[in-house]
């Protein structure tokens, strides 16, 4: 069986299964990925653990972090045992691969001032080349993701639908701004993912201009019509950033600043819990405990200031309630 046809039939497999579109959008990518690094027409059986071992060598060195890689691999090791299974190769290539850590790595939060100069940029982005579609496009991509705490495949997940059905229901809050509300569709389950005036803005005219206005999601490729995946969601914020003047981050970034600011502006973790679309508070509490840390070094620096002006030496004591006797 050639690869390409391996792959079509093993996602018809997942389909008749019951597996999530969540779950399957996975896959297919990730299945994408593998088959266009091998000749078309390749049968599965000519695939050995040299050729896959290259494979993620290649991966390894383009930059992605080994949770990646592990998912990827568990991607490549479901499918080959199933084809195993199916009586199409006799082993799996995969059964001496190295193993990835599935522990995410720690990335910083996107800087602050940077973030801002983005959001203050979109307006003159997409009106840079005459409201070009993909200029417009690409606001409203990087706005939702400045409104939110969902994760890049949430929101490269948007169902047109429901874009049109939530500008048409919306709710104001209590300081009487207008929010907004899209289903997401994460891995964690059901969560909405809410935006704003400008979003809405930039939102009301992707409908008025999109090349594709019957098509299935939001963020597309305006040449297929088809929904882009999380790879070129991610791509297209280096032009913004680029536009803004500011050094380029990506959507994940932009989330833990998003999630960090909130946590900060509330002091609930619980809020930050469900803002980010996490299972538990602990998963936030673990993910995000550098604001924390970035407490500590605001109380700190101003702690070994406070020391080095002799000025301030009774607030200093005073702070921490010593009196006139010495102590040990």
């Amino acid at each position: 069986m050639e690869l390409i046809e391996a792959k079509d039939a093993y996602l018809q497999y997942l389909h008749a299964s019951g597996y999530s579109d969540s779950h399957m959008n996975t896959v297919a990518q990730r299945l994408n990925r593998f088959v266009a690094a091998f000749d078309s027409g390749i049968d599965v059986i000519s695939i050995s653990n040299l050729n896959v071992s290259a494979y993620f060598r290649r991966m390894e060195r383009s930059g992605l972090a080994d949770a990646t890689l592990a998912g990827h691999l568990a991607t490549l090791r479901a499918f080959w045992n199933w084809l195993v299974k199916a009586g199409e190769v006799n082993t799996s290539p995969l059964v001496h691969m190295k193993s990835y850590s599935y522990r995410p790595v720690r990335r910083q939060a996107a800087p602050l001032d940077d973030v801002i100069r983005v959001a203050q940029s979109l307006p003159a982005f997409a009106a840079h080349r005459g409201y070009h579609p993909r200029d417009v496009r690409d606001a409203l991509i990087v706005s939702l993701a400045l409104d939110n705490g969902g994760r890049v495949g949430e929101i490269a997940s948007i169902l047109l639908k429901d874009l049109e059905h939530a500008l048409q229901y919306s709710r104001q809050t209590k300081n009487g701004r207008c929010v907004y509300r899209l289903p997401g569709r994460g891995k964690t389950g059901d969560q909405p993912l809410r935006f704003f005036g400008e979003s809405a803005q930039f939102a009301q005219h992707w409908l008025d201009i999109s090349p594709w206005p019957h098509a299935g999601h939001v963020c597309i490729n305006l040449e297929t019509g088809k929904r882009m995946t999380t790879n070129s969601v991610s791509r297209l914020f280096v032009r913004v950033c680029e536009f803004s003047g500011v050094q380029p981050f990506r959507p994940h970034a932009l989330r833990k600043r998003n999630v960090s600011d909130l946590i900060q502006m509330t002091g609930d973790v619980k809020a930050g819990q469900l803002y980010a679309h996490h299972t538990s508070a602990e998963t936030t509490l673990r993910h995000y405990d550098d604001i924390d840390q970035e407490y500590i070094d605001d109380v700190a620096a101003e702690l070994a200031e406070m020391r080095r002006r002799p000025a301030d030496l009774h607030q200093l004591n005073k702070l921490f309630g010593i009196g006139g006797a010495s102590r040990r």
